[in-house]
């Protein structure tokens, strides 16, 4: 038995996985887990409370110093530390191309009228980048809700499927979840800078009475890595849970059937890269091989691998259950609504002619990764 702290972690992940997943044979409930969050959340304001209470301190005692120079030297370590650890600002990348509610008010009109059946979240812009899926986070200073919709699942996807998958982002937004997600990821840096410094400190001391102090310097790393363990546990619980419930929420606006099959498309990510292959190997338009042949590929690939929805979504992170599991809820679901695909229709629209530039740039990465 594997006695490491990551060892009892990942036990005691597997543990409370079985049982929130307990409820999928019978009625497609979870049934365990709802106060995951709660504690994930409290186990994770720890770190950012003294991170925020370092900055504080800092800041008070450099504006009240005699010594700036002297309380400088001394104080500019802790406010870096602090600031280390409170959380962090996501831009979006320049390469992406960004539709703001100003410019196109019909598209967001449209999406008002989504999102208005899974709560009140108001989307502030639209990002089209380079991926294959679609995610829903919080960007820049100002926490703008940011939906992110990749140009190779809008492209290889039917409008149905790409609704869907829309829906089930929209959810996470009208459920909070990426603000969780942000204290918790800011929780694990403090967590590394700490051990990093207290590590770094015990590194340094070699001789003299410094040497006693050894043996609490590794105790705080020992406590430091256990309290980074529980949150990372709690975090692939809480993370799980959230896709299943975002997952139920969205049929408020999608049905059952399209999320399904949704969900059975998403693991043949490996459509976009053969034809990546052949634009760069046979000099063929990639835009064109993205349209017509991806579509092609993807169709004859479902159901031949059906070992790949058993696999987790995020690999070892385990932030996501595995497709089947994800698809086993359904099952158990109310089959939803008809999906209206407008917006689908009038983004694909709007995205056309940034098409180029982006599938440009994405054979250009391509080729620098394989060089």
């Amino acid at each position: 038995m594997d006695l490491s702290l990551e060892g009892m972690a990942k036990r005691l992940y597997h543990r409370n996985r079985e049982a929130m997943l307990a409820g999928l044979q019978s009625d497609g409930r979870v049934r365990s887990g709802s106060l995951l969050a709660v504690l994930a959340f409290l186990l994770a304001l720890v770190p950012c409370c003294v991170s925020a209470a370092l900055v504080a301190f800092s800041i008070h005692t450099l504006l009240h110093s005699e010594s700036l120079l002297l309380t400088s030297i001394l104080v500019l370590p802790l406010l870096l530390l602090g600031v280390l650890g409170l959380p962090r600002p996501v831009f979006v990348a320049k390469e992406h191309v960004v539709l703001k509610r100003g410019d196109h008010a019909d598209l967001f009109r449209l999406l008002d009228d989504l999102s208005e059946k899974l709560g009140r979240a108001r989307i502030h812009q639209i990002v089209i980048d380079t991926r294959w899926n679609a995610s829903f986070w919080l960007s820049g200073l100002s926490m703008r809700r940011t939906l992110s919709i990749g140009l190779p699942m809008l492209s290889v996807l039917d409008s149905r499927a790409v609704h869907a998958v829309i829906c089930h982002e929209l959810a996470h937004a009208n459920l909070s979840h990426p603000a969780l997600d942000a204290w918790i990821q800011a929780s694990l840096r403090s967590m590394d800078h700490w051990k990093t410094m207290v590590y770094d400190a015990m590194q340094q001391i070699k001789q003299g009475p410094e040497v006693l102090l050894k043996p609490l310097g590794w105790a705080l790393i020992f406590l430091f890595q256990g309290y980074q363990y529980g949150i990372l546990c709690l975090d692939w619980l809480q993370s799980q849970r959230a896709e299943f419930k975002a997952d139920s929420h969205a049929l408020r606006a999608t049905s059952q059937e399209d999320l399904m099959q949704a969900l059975r498309r998403l693991p043949y990510e490996e459509v976009v890269e053969e034809c990546l292959q052949e634009s760069l190997l046979q000099r063929a338009d990639f835009l064109v091989l993205l349209k017509d042949a991806a579509p092609r590929k993807l169709a004859g690939r479902l159901f031949a691998n059906e070992s790949r929805l058993d696999a987790d979504e995020a690999g070892a992170q385990r932030t996501h259950p595995s497709l089947r599991d994800r698809i086993r809820m359904l099952a158990h679901q109310p089959t939803g609504v008809r999906a209206n695909t407008d917006f689908v229709e009038e983004l694909r629209r709007r995205v056309e002619p940034h098409e180029e530039t982006l599938a440009r740039k994405m054979v250009e990465a391509y080729g620098e990764t394989c060089s």
